[in-house]
Formats: C-alpha cells, sequence, structure tokens
C-alpha cells in the first residue's frame, strides 16, 4: 500500500465524506460519485439529471474542484428551478467560484444564513 499516490488517498477522503443528498428549491437531488463520467463522447467533471433528480460528480477529482463542480451543478438546478435555461457555463463557473470564495474568506457570511436574530 505504500505505491499509493497521497493526492489520490486524500481525493478519495474527500469524495466519500460529501452528503449523499442536497435539497435544492422543492428536489431533493441524490449526489453519485461516478467513475469516467462521459456524456456524448465528452468527459465530464459533473452532471445533473433531473429526473430522476441526481447530481452526478465524476470520482477523479480534488477535494477544491469536487466542492466547485458541486456548487455548479446546484447553480444549475438554482437557474433551471427559476426557468431560466441554457446559460452559459461561463456563467456558471464564474458564479459557482465566485460563491465559494465568499463563503470561505468571510464565514460571517456563512452565519447569516444560520443566525435567526438577524431580520
Amino acid at each position: 500500500m505504500s505505491s499509493l499516490d497521497p493526492t489520490w488517498v486524500e481525493r478519495q477522503a474527500d469524495i466519500s465524506h460529501h452528503p449523499q443528498s442536497i435539497r435544492i428549491g422543492p428536489v431533493d437531488y441524490q449526489i453519485v460519485v461516478v467513475e469516467n463520467l462521459i456524456s456524448d463522447d465528452q468527459k465530464l467533471n459533473g452532471q445533473i439529471m433531473y429526473n430522476p433528480s441526481v447530481i452526478k460528480l465524476d470520482e477523479d477529482m480534488g477535494p477544491q474542484m469536487t466542492r466547485k463542480v458541486l456548487w455548479h451543478e446546484t447553480l444549475h438546478a438554482i437557474l433551471t428551478h427559476a426557468g431560466i435555461d441554457n446559460e452559459p457555463e461561463n456563467i456558471v463557473d464564474a458564479l459557482a467560484y465566485g460563491i465559494i470564495a465568499i463563503l470561505r474568506d468571510n464565514p460571517w457570511m456563512r452565519e447569516l444564513v444560520n443566525n435567526q436574530d438577524i431580520p
């Protein structure tokens, strides 16, 4: 076992500890990690399937990319539930990176969501 790449072990540990589902609006999406995620002969990092309410994540990503891709697919769902379809991928990526950075760099923003005392 000493021949294992430590980066690979970290990736696997991070992916194995993510939640198994996420509620987006009125829908609970199952989060599934898959090997070699491909659609239409294209390698994907993530994919959202509205029926049957599944978010697929490719297993071959590091922790930071896994978080970004989960946010990316979550944002697709939010936009689709709001009736906004066919949004450009670069816009969804920009939002995902931006939200992660804001929440990481400003912990008080996370607390605002859960603080019942703030109007």
